[in-house]
């Protein structure tokens, strides 16, 4: 079984990872984002408002300031959830790539693992691949619908977000349901 836990593992995440190219690099994975924003301006507005790399929200709670004044700005509008990095970055550079391939590697190991510690009531392929589903299933949930129920984030970007986990967790899944069984 520890064989196949690891092989299993090393080979869902390599289908995970192409997965992830496919999604990504066509119309797909950009159907949800908006665009024809001035970029240039847009970069320049960024740089004079937020001091510094983080996690911003917009209308920020003012410390000091009446909770009253923050919920009329929240009622008005608009609202954003702005993750900025005031530096620029190579978005091909080799170590995304391998640091994104070591994220799903981690993920696969850790999904075997528990897949392995349930393998006594997981005797058939289909037992264990809908094992793998449901955990990625719980996994999505639970990591993309807060933000838009919470943070009022468009639904349309994190389903779309959504359908690009699931798809990974599926290939994960025909993989791992392969490899870890009982010998």
């Amino acid at each position: 079984m520890r064989r196949g836990m690891i092989l299993g593992s090393l080979l869902a995440a390599i289908a995970m990872f192409v997965w992830g190219f496919v999604f990504w690099t066509t119309p797909l994975g950009r159907s949800t984002m908006s665009h024809g924003i001035d970029n240039d301006r847009a970069q320049e507005s960024l740089r004079e408002i937020f001091p510094e790399d983080g996690v911003y929200f917009v209308p920020d709670v003012v410390e000091g300031e009446a909770q009253e004044t923050w919920i009329e700005r929240h009622r008005r509008g608009p609202l954003a959830t702005v993750f900025y990095r005031r530096a620029g970055a190579d978005p091909m550079e080799p170590i995304v790539f391998l640091n994104g391939f070591l994220h799903m590697l981690i993920t696969c190991v850790v999904i075997a693992w528990l897949l392995g510690k349930a393998l006594p009531a997981l005797p058939t392929y289909g037992a264990r691949l809908g094992f793998v589903l449901l955990a990625g299933f719980a996994a999505t949930f639970w990591g993309h619908a807060g933000d838009p129920i919470w943070f009022y984030n468009p639904w349309k970007y994190h389903l779309m977000a959504m359908t690009y986990d699931l798809g990974a967790w599926g290939l994960a899944g025909l993989v791992l349901a392969r490899f870890v069984r009982a010998d």
